[in-house]
């Protein structure tokens, strides 16, 4: 689904695009391959958002998206305030942070009209006049998930002390 108006402005550099695929997986326990099935999505949906020709540099990384002091989160942020950049895609903000800072850098990629693109969560910051709302939404929606997946397993671990099928301390000796 494309939220396209009729004027896309043109390349920064006046050549082509220039844009960031934020492709994360949370733990070691994921398949890799999701990074280069979600790096697929992004080139397949492109055409979708775009007209013309552009450069994607792929971020790919396995780490928690509640953490807000991720090297890669930090560089994307860097990147999207040089203004260097013509826009960021992602599956949803959830890949980019499951926190209230995403809304955030929503805000500054839109100060350095760097364009945030989140095909599940219909946020297009450049596009859609309701960005701020979808994102918001998403943002608390994603940020939600945290709570409820802490609190799964919590009952899980006590489920399982509580039928002996886990220990919390191994005896000395």
């Amino acid at each position: 689904m494309s939220f396209r108006r009729t004027e896309v402005p043109p390349p920064k550099n006046g050549r082509l695009y220039r844009g960031v695929a934020v492709c994360r997986i949370s733990t070691d326990k994921q398949n890799e391959m999701s990074l280069d099935d979600q790096g697929a999505l992004y080139r397949e949906r492109l055409p979708d958002f775009l007209e013309g020709l552009y450069e994607l540099e792929i971020m790919a990384t396995q780490g928690s998206g509640e953490l807000l002091d991720r090297a890669e989160f930090i560089e994307l942020s860097e990147k999207v305030a040089s203004g260097e950049y013509d826009f960021v895609i992602a599956e949803d903000l959830g890949r980019i942070a499951r926190r209230i800072q995403v809304m955030i850098l929503c805000e500054e990629a839109e100060d350095s009209a760097t364009r945030i693109i989140a095909i599940n969560d219909r946020v297009d910051t450049l596009e859609s006049e309701s960005w701020r709302q979808n994102a918001f939404f998403a943002t608390m929606r994603h940020e939600s998930y945290n709570r409820d997946t802490s609190n799964r397993i919590k009952r899980s671990h006590r489920n399982r002390f509580a039928n002996g099928d886990m220990v919390r301390q191994l005896p000395a000796g």
